[in-house]
């Protein structure tokens, strides 16, 4: 398993790393530091950004022997690079066939705080691959007990079939779906009794006018220690409504949230 951790070097970006390796030990990791571009059509600016590059390279190089220290088997690499943020992350994860981005947030602050400013939010929009977000005051533990929130839908059913499957290879933990209703779903029933037989989850519902909320509060009362969404892509006015929903959730959670695509 391939696993990117973008870094600023700050205490949430280490809070992330200090998760990953706990909850992944076996993975490789790459480190990135992302040096901003600067742009202009001077050959001033191209040695700017070299020299920049130089400069952060040994940050990388001495927070990969910190981490070698304590554990001596770890799989790891680092690289600074130069560019827009979501978009370096992107072909990145092209180039190396990356499986799970982590990130540090501050939590209550949120994903507009999320390493080096609302920049990252293009990350959960654009990047299409799964994402972890650690808040800077969870505890660092493997999850034991995850909640997958779930629209009930046909098409969610699906995903969440080869989802739970797929977490469970991480994680030898728990795995309950809710399903928060409102007066504006609009969603027929759907039969989970074919999942709940096949994958061994419990399935809850509750009723509710503000979603996220709801599943921050359900989250907290029975104690899980992570939240599982899937962004939907069923056209511009679901989607938003959706990104809205896993936007929020980052902005106010303490536990960490897998952002599932």
């Amino acid at each position: 398993m391939k696993i990117l951790l973008p870094t600023d070097f700050s205490n949430n970006a280490k809070k992330a790393i200090d998760y990953a390796i706990q909850c992944f030990p076996n993975a490789d990791f790459t480190l990135l530091h992302i040096v901003y571009l600067h742009q202009a059509g001077s050959t001033m600016i191209v040695d700017i950004n070299h020299e920049l590059v130089k400069a952060n390279q040994p940050k990388i190089n001495e927070l990969i022997l910190q981490l070698k220290q304590k554990n001596s088997q770890l799989k790891i690499k680092g690289k600074v690079d130069v560019g827009f943020f979501s978009q370096t992350i992107i072909e990145l994860t092209q180039e190396i066939e990356i499986d799970l981005i982590i990130l540090g947030t501050k939590g209550s602050s949120g994903l507009e705080e999320v390493l080096i400013g609302s920049n990252a939010a293009d990350v959960v929009k654009n990047v299409n691959k799964p994402i972890l977000i650690v808040p800077h005051n969870c505890e660092v533990k493997c999850p034991q007990h995850i909640l997958l929130s779930s629209d009930f839908s046909p098409e969610s059913q699906k995903k969440e079939m080869n989802l739970i499957d797929t977490i469970r290879t991480y994680f030898n933990a728990q795995l309950d779906l809710l399903h928060v209703f409102s007066s504006k779903d609009k969603t027929k029933d759907v039969n989970y009794s074919d999942l709940i037989e096949k994958k061994e989850v419990e399935i809850h519902v509750i009723s509710s006018e503000i979603i996220e909320d709801a599943i921050l509060s359900y989250a907290h009362e029975k104690k899980y220690d992570l939240i599982t969404l899937i962004p939907k892509d069923r056209g511009l006015i679901r989607n938003l409504f959706h990104h809205s929903i896993t936007k929020k959730l980052s902005m106010h959670s303490d536990i960490p949230l897998l952002i599932w695509k």
